[in-house]
């Protein structure tokens, strides 16, 4: 069961990762440009400075914040996702460190009587469909925030992991990923 409501929780992460934000949103940063992130998907380069990222802060289960990062080449986007339940809702950033994709390596609290971790979830998209993701009992990765300028809303840090075929057919390595300066949007 624990099994179920952890994948139907990551179907819906995913979804949402994709909506727009919200007519209340607070677009500080509405120029958003600057920045770069690379990486090698299954071996090819990825090299993007076409970002649309977001920093959502949810009050919905409990107050946690949730970083998106999406870099887009042609019609390739990988998004990738982290939660910070260490602040809830304070602030305009994320904490430094890292987060995992792997439930294994989660760190998670109890909040308010509610067991809530801070995971990490690596899509890449094709065509605007989900055509890989990471599975958190099989996959591996991280995602380490390595600077945050809150103030100029801007995030820089590095990521690695595999990611499983939508099919369940094949699983591919996501290497060297580094991301620099990516600007990004307050939601609420």
């Amino acid at each position: 069961m624990k099994n179920i409501f952890f994948y139907a929780t990551l179907f819906l992460l995913a979804i949402t990762s994709c909506k727009k934000s919200s007519n209340n949103s607070n677009n500080n940063n509405t120029t958003c440009t600057g920045g770069s992130l690379s990486c090698t998907i299954d071996g090819s380069p990825f090299n993007s400075s076409s970002f649309n990222n977001t920093l959502i802060k949810d009050t919905d289960v409990v107050p946690a914040k949730r970083m998106d990062i999406r870099a887009t080449v042609g019609t390739q986007q990988i998004i990738l996702t982290l939660n910070d339940v260490s602040t809830g809702t304070a602030g305009d950033g994320v904490k430094l460190g890292t987060t995992y994709v792997n439930e294994a390596d989660y760190h998670c609290v109890n909040i308010g009587g509610t067991d809530v971790c801070e995971a990490a979830l690596i899509s890449i998209l094709n065509n605007n469909i989900i055509t890989q993701f990471s599975l958190p009992d099989q996959d591996t990765g991280r995602i380490t925030i390595t600077s945050i300028d809150a103030v100029n809303m801007k995030v820089s840090g590095t990521f690695s992991g595999s990611v499983t075929a939508s099919d369940f057919s094949t699983q591919i390595s996501i290497n060297n990923g580094v991301f620099t300066n990516a600007c990004y949007r307050i939601s609420h």
